[in-house]
């Protein structure tokens, strides 16, 4: 059975070359779905740590404020 939806030609499709269909294609290269994922919750905690700084404890959150 085929997929139900064809991703081929689009991002979601595409795997980075050498990661034996592991890893999407990226801009930096990576092969290593292990440093893929390492990479990707360093930068999690890192925004997470961001918006902690950034939002008070009294501060009400509006769509506005999130768009900003």
């Amino acid at each position: 059975m085929a997929d139900r939806y064809d991703v081929t030609r689009h991002p979601e499709g595409q795997y980075q070359a050498g990661s034996n269909g592991m890893v999407l294609r990226n801009k930096l290269g990576i092969t290593d779905s292990v440093r893929m994922e390492e990479l990707e919750f360093d930068l999690l905690v890192r925004l997470q740590e961001q918006l902690l700084e950034d939002i008070e404890t009294t501060q009400m959150i509006t769509a506005d404020a999130l768009c900003d």
